[in-house]
């Protein structure tokens, strides 16, 4: 699940931790999984990480 930054910004914060929390879920499962050989797309670890740095870039912006 690739996010968008453009969409996030429209998002309240409460929605973006939100989101920030499944995706952290889904970045364990699926690293185990792949550790584990259960996950055929390595490169599904990456894209959740780059999509955690989206998130987190918008929520600093919000802040600041």
């Amino acid at each position: 699940m690739s996010i968008n930054a453009k969409d996030l910004r429209a998002k309240t914060k409460k929605e973006i931790l939100d989101i920030l929390g499944k995706t952290l879920a889904d970045l364990k499962k699926v690293s185990s999984s792949v550790l584990n050989g259960e996950e055929k797309d390595l490169s599904k670890p990456r894209k959740l990480k780059k999509d955690l740095a989206r998130i987190k870039t918008v929520l600093k912006e919000q802040n600041a």
